[in-house]
């Protein structure tokens, strides 16, 4: 997978994706600024905009690789490793389209650095985006919340992304 990867000057591409680099304060300072809005809308924004990078990022590699539902685990373990995103411990797809992640989050390792031990969750960029990577590889409607996370004292974040409820 790391071979994958590839720095020229003016580019990063991963498996044929161009890509920029930000820091993790960049997130830090953009959760920052929409989470004070009206209901949550700032912190659904970031979701929503995480689950539709997800979604083309998937469809991309999807097509390239052939990969499809829960053989997919391994590569998007992989990947979400060698982009700093965080160490995986577990991406567990289930029956009817449910997945369970464990990840240390990089980011929820730097927001407390930059806040302490908080009392909220801080990954809706990251869930976003995975429920968007899943619902492409399972073809149906998905929704991730984050059930567990290092910025409040917990061990590793966790993530439970399946089927919405009609």
């Amino acid at each position: 997978m790391g071979r994958q990867l590839e720095f020229t000057e003016g580019d990063i591409e991963i498996l044929d994706t161009k890509f920029t680099m930000h820091s993790l304060s960049h997130y830090f300072n953009w959760r920052e600024t929409v989470k004070g809005r009206h209901d949550g809308e700032g912190l659904k924004e970031m979701y929503d905009i995480g689950k539709m990078t997800g979604k083309e990022m998937a469809k991309s590699y999807k097509d390239k690789f052939k990969i499809g539902g829960g053989e997919s685990a391994n590569f998007w373990k992989n990947l979400l490793e060698l982009s700093g995103l965080g160490k995986v411990q577990v991406i567990s797809p289930q029956e009817g389209g449910k997945v369970l992640i464990q990840i240390e989050s990089a980011f929820a390792r730097h927001y407390t650095s930059k806040k302490g031990k908080g009392e909220e969750n801080v990954d809706e960029y990251l869930v976003g985006m995975l429920t968007g990577v899943f619902e492409e590889m399972y073809e149906r409607e998905l929704v991730g919340k984050e059930t567990k996370c290092t910025a409040i004292g917990q061990p590793y974040c966790e993530i439970i992304i399946k089927p919405l409820e009609g």
